[in-house]
């Protein structure tokens, strides 16, 4: 039975009432009867896709608010609610998009410049989230969490100063805007004032319990000043918020190693495999090794990481043959000079060698835990790899002979996360001849270590420190 346009104002009036008082089966229900009598009726679709989204139906959500555009084509709302749902599906461009059209009809909408910023921050657009931020800080110049958030873009864009005193601001404003805090916090880690950095996690923490990444920040700090088991403690905290927090179970692995709980610490450092960082598809290959018994079996190993990292991992090739597999390990074609000295029947492949053939798979790391290393287990072998003696002539004879020697491999890379040269030992203390920093580049070390005499990168045959070994 049709019903007049007063009944339905009626009934929309009351599904209303019931939404906002938290009654969303009674709203529905109201909502349901409108669209039975007029199935394009535009505000009841919306506020069926508003319901949608709350009930975590994003995909219903779009398909009802599109109808209801479809109707009403110039309703803000309805083009700012159907971004959230978007956004939630993953589908950022399309929400920014959606965004965009809200403004164009009502550019008074601050929360619309809020999340607009939000999504274009996501999406690495950091310039363009910073206009959105001061585009609403116009509209609430007060808000301390805005003022946060625009300090965030500042971050990003490195300008570390203006958003130091960006997140100072906000903070003054409202000592309890967690986020302020939190990127408080990033900035001290970044300068590495890590005690003043764990102050501010701390701050956040207090504020937002439930926030892992707060949590898992403060491990990182705890972990960098040597506070191993309050870090660990911290990354628990992120996990039991997250349980799949792969960067945190990544870095909580590293302080169990560092405690020298082995076991323990490379079977959480399995985690990596699940890290954005380590997206190498041989994690993926069909038969992983994970302990089992390789007798008779062969066993393909990929390298990990960094150069240091398969020199000094590359000893469980050899507990592997000792167990009785037939190994092939794959490695940069710069180091396969080296690695001939670790054993005559392994076979070398090339660094990213994919072969479907072998009993298992496993990436490097993998292999301690694998083998069930601990501290008294460690394979210690006195000398593992040997140098090329052709190599060896050739630099005794740049060198010299006379005095007490030491290669400090000290930087592989100028990259951010390379240790500086202030971080190595000031052998020239020790002792005997001048010290002959060696770093992969031609850059200087005088300027980091005073006195220190460098050596040109050698070139002459791609196999020295830099290009090979």
């Amino acid at each position: 039975m049709l019903i007049s346009q007063e009944e339905l104002a009626t009934a929309l009036t009351a599904g209303k009432v019931h939404h906002q008082q938290g009654r969303p089966a009674q709203a529905e229900q109201a909502y349901a009867e409108i669209l039975r009598q007029d199935p394009d009726h535009a505000e009841a679709l919306h506020l069926m896709g508003m319901l949608a989204i709350q009930g975590r139906q994003p995909q219903i959500a779009v398909e009802l608010i599109s109808r209801a555009i479809a109707t009403e084509p110039n309703v803000a709302a309805m083009y700012s609610n159907r971004a959230v749902a978007l956004s939630t599906l993953g589908r950022d461009p399309h929400a920014v998009e959606d965004y965009r059209r809200a403004i164009a009809l009502q550019p008074g909408f601050g929360a619309v410049h809020v999340n607009l910023g939000a999504v274009l921050f996501r999406l690495g657009r950091h310039q363009d989230a910073m206009a959105s931020f001061d585009a609403a800080l116009v509209l609430y110049p007060a808000d301390a969490a805005l003022q946060a958030r625009r300090a965030e873009c500042l971050h990003a864009l490195g300008r570390t100063e203006e958003a130091l005193a960006g997140f100072e601001g906000a903070l003054a404003l409202n000592p309890g805007v967690a986020a302020a805090h939190l990127g408080l916090g990033a900035i001290r880690s970044g300068q590495g004032l890590d005690a003043q950095a764990a102050e501010s996690y701390a701050a956040a923490i207090a504020l937002e319990p439930a926030n892992p990444l707060a949590h898992f920040n403060l491990g990182n700090a705890l972990r960098l000043l040597q506070r191993l088991d309050e870090a660990i403690t911290s990354y628990d905290q992120a996990i039991a918020l997250n349980p799949d927090f792969a960067i945190a179970h990544h870095n909580r692995a590293f302080c169990l190693l560092q405690k020298g709980d082995l076991a323990a610490g490379f079977a959480e450092y399995e985690w990596r495999r699940r890290c954005p960082t380590f997206d190498d598809p041989r994690y993926r290959l069909p038969r992983p090794w994970a302990g089992e018994d390789l007798a008779g079996k062969s066993l393909f190993v990929f390298p990990e990481l960094f150069q240091g990292d398969l020199i000094q991992f590359c000893r469980y090739a050899l507990t592997a043959e000792r167990r009785g597999a037939r190994v092939r390990l794959a490695a940069p074609a710069a180091m396969h000079g080296l690695l001939q000295s670790l054993s005559p029947t392994r076979e070398l492949l090339p660094e990213d060698a994919q072969p479907d053939d072998d009993d298992f798979q496993a990436p490097l790391m993998t292999l301690p835990g694998g083998f069930r290393t601990t501290l008294e287990s460690l394979p210690g072998e006195a000398a593992y790899l040997r140098a090329d003696l052709a190599r060896t002539e050739t630099w005794r004879a740049r060198i010299g002979t006379k005095g007490f020697k030491i290669g400090v491999v000290w930087q592989g890379s100028t990259a951010p996360y390379a240790l500086p040269l202030q971080r190595s030992y000031p052998l020239a203390a020790l002792g005997g001849d001048r010290p002959h920093p060696r770093r992969a580049t031609d850059q200087p070390a005088k300027t980091q270590w005073p006195g220190a005499t460098d050596i040109p990168a050698a070139r002459h045959d791609g196999g020295d420190v830099g290009r090979g070994f």
